[in-house]
């Protein structure tokens, strides 16, 4: 155990956690801790900030379909603290900072704690970069900003220890993973059947894409205008934007079941073939979450800084932000933000190329990046399955052949969906959805469809498969609780 590690053990003790169950829990159990979960993440997601100004603009714009959460509600940065200490400690260990034997069981626990340290972190300094970076309002009141400090802080605790809930074995899968998935589908079902009605030039219009496109179907005469309009509106969710999410939704289950099936046999029974499945997706949605994380927090504390500090230059390098089509909310227009944000139209895309070709080829590239060829084999190899017709210990060489290269095609097709759904959800007039200053709730605007559909698909299929999985393997005659 390095020492490095051993000096944090003091402080990780203190910090709350979640016991692992005594018993082993049922099928059944495992349900209801999930949705339990799932439901309170949701409620908290709905639930608004006590002393925000709903009216400033949304930091967290860009990582809102990585991390989950709504702006200016409890779960204000949604699984952020979870996912970037996890891309701290990785980077950590990579370069060699941190040396950690992760078949020890102490050393993983100890990372384990590490990490969840971390994640406190990063709760805390979201809390006052938000606060005090004027993201909620400027000129607050002590009372004000130590009650949402209070409530951001309690509010990232608290997902936290939702997230190691499940990990513990109360339910299923990873915390995380439920939380990302459960707020793009109530983004993805909010922006098509929403019924809250809003007062424009128009008239009355819905919110909700499938429900304005009946409207305007049964009270405009011109039904030629009315489909054109609930297909291509700015100003509100749009069947345009609708479609290219749920086609890149199919595009990525179609990607996602394709896989590479590797014949493998027993060492001591040769005469029994099986088979072993690689996917395409085989890295999964992990690099995607991981890069808008990073991007999404980048772009969180450069707009709080230009918030600060407009005219500092080490800041306006960072980037510069600024306001478009008359709402509140922020677009880098300048500097490295810029460059690492999407475009915020197709427009911006064709007149400046070398910002849409930078943030495509940042994004494809981490989502092509990355294989585990060695672990693999490893347990493979416990397993005592070899291929046919080779000495054992040459499967790792044909899956470091193989694993890269779907790990690569796979990681490809998955950030060119993202990145292709994002742009195309930007054909219209660009106009941030249910930004209106007397909402509460403010979902994701025409940015993000194709990254969305490329993390909720992966998300929704690995912890399905997950409780497959696991109600298969149950004993026969097992009570569900």
């Amino acid at each position: 155990m390095s020492a490095s590690l051993k000096t944090w053990k003091p402080i990780i003790s203190l910090l709350p956690e979640v016991k692992s169950p005594s018993y082993k829990v049922p099928f059944g159990e495992k349900i209801v801790w999930t949705l339990g979960v799932g439901v309170l993440y949701l409620m908290g997601s709905q639930m608004p900030l006590f002393g925000a100004e709903q009216s400033t603009t949304d930091a967290l714009y860009w990582l809102r379909p990585a991390v989950g959460g709504n702006k200016g509600t409890f779960f204000e940065f949604g699984v952020s603290p979870i996912v970037g200490s996890g891309l701290v400690l990785q980077l950590l260990y990579g370069a060699g900072y941190i040396n950690v034997d992760f078949a020890a069981r102490d050393q993983r626990a100890l990372f384990g704690g590490l990490q969840k340290l971390v994640a406190v972190g990063l709760v805390v300094v979201q809390a006052v970069v938000a606060v005090f970076g004027g993201l909620y309002g400027s000129n607050l009141s002590p009372f004000v900003t130590s009650t949402l400090l209070t409530q951001l802080i309690v509010a990232g605790l608290l997902s936290i220890l939702l997230d190691e809930v499940l990990q513990k074995g109360y339910g299923f899968g990873t915390g995380y993973a439920l939380f990302i998935g459960t707020h793009a589908t109530e983004n993805l079902v909010w922006k098509a059947f929403s019924l809250r009605s809003f007062q424009t030039g128009k008239g009355t219009e819905y919110e909700g894409a499938v429900v304005a496109l009946v409207q305007l179907l049964l009270t405009r005469r011109d039904k030629f205008r009315a489909v054109k309009e609930a297909f291509y509106r700015g100003n509100l969710p749009n069947v345009f934007g609708l479609i290219v999410q749920v086609a890149a939704m199919g595009a990525i289950l179609y990607f996602q079941s394709t896989r590479y099936e590797l014949s493998v046999q027993h060492s001591l029974q040769r005469q029994n073939n099986g088979k072993y499945p690689i996917k395409l997706l085989y890295a999964g949605n992990i690099p995607l979450i991981v890069v808008s994380t990073a991007i999404g927090l980048y772009t969180f504390v450069s707009q709080a800084l230009f918030n600060l500090f407009p005219n500092n230059l080490f800041v306006r390098v960072l980037g510069v932000w600024k306001s478009y089509d008359k709402v509140p909310q922020r677009f880098a227009s300048s500097g490295l933000a810029y460059y690492l944000s999407p475009p915020r139209s197709t427009i911006s895309a064709v007149f400046d190329p070398i910002q849409f070709v930078i943030y495509a080829s940042l994004v494809i590239g981490t989502c092509a990046a990355g294989n585990n060829a060695k672990d693999v084999a490893k347990g493979l190899e416990v397993q005592g399955l070899v291929l046919p017709g080779r000495r054992e210990g040459s499967i790792y060489k044909e899956l470091k052949k193989l694993i890269p290269s779907m790990t690569m095609a796979g990681g490809a097709i998955l950030g060119v969906v993202a990145v292709t759904g994002d742009v195309l959800g930007k054909l219209v007039k660009m106009g941030v959805q249910c930004l209106e200053l007397q909402l509460i709730r403010v979902a994701v605007g025409p940015n993000g469809c194709g990254t969305a559909a490329a993390i909720l698909v992966p998300t929704l299929y690995q912890f399905f498969e997950v409780i497959a999985i696991q109600y298969q393997n149950r004993p026969a005659g097992e009570p569900l609780y």
